[in-house]
């Protein structure tokens, strides 16, 4: 996503534009391409909002690992300084810390990839955001449990909240947070 502007492009837009054609080679969730299949269990879930500004999300990740409050300085670092924020990470000893965020974490091309909302445009050029043609079985909320040839669908969606509920409340390391 060469035109990125951190100051204009929402989650939806990166979702759109650079994590569904980065992972539509494997088809499975961009965390596991970017791990090459290493698994690992999150420190924290945080949920947010697709509208809001990717940087944003980023930002708040990163100050929860810095262990701020708020994210307004480590966003002004994703904006002037990257390699400063690299440094802080890494010296407060923060920088292997695991997010689970669904962006990253769900298979794209299990549900989203090939229908776009009306209206659903680049800020930047204005055009709609692409879909993907790669073919794969979706599952959306209303879609069956079982289809026709008796394949289970939405098992993406029964292990996010699976994996939500385990990991919120059953291991005392993990947090969960909200970027809405």
């Amino acid at each position: 996503m060469l035109h990125y502007k951190p100051d204009v492009h929402r989650t939806s837009d990166v979702v759109r534009q650079a994590i569904i054609p980065l992972s539509r080679p494997s088809g499975v969730a961009y965390a596991v391409t970017m791990m090459e299949g290493a698994c690992s269990l999150p420190d924290a879930i945080v949920t947010h909002n697709w509208g809001n500004l990717f940087r944003d999300l980023v930002a708040g990740i990163c100050a929860d690992a810095l262990g701020l409050s708020e994210y307004a300085l480590v966003s002004d670092l994703l904006d002037t300084d990257v390699v400063a924020l690299e440094s802080m990470l890494a010296n407060s000893g923060k920088i292997q810390k695991t997010y689970w965020v669904c962006a990253f974490c769900i298979a794209q091309h299990s549900c989203i990839c090939q229908t776009i909302s009306a209206g659903d445009v680049d800020p930047v050029h204005g055009t709609e955001h692409p879909t993907c043609d790669c073919g794969r079985p979706k599952s959306f909320n209303n879609t069956p449990e079982v289809d026709a040839s008796g394949l289970v669908f939405r098992l993406t969606f029964v292990l996010f909240v699976f994996l939500f509920v385990v990991l919120c409340f059953s291991i005392k390391k993990n947090r969960c947070f909200s970027l809405l």
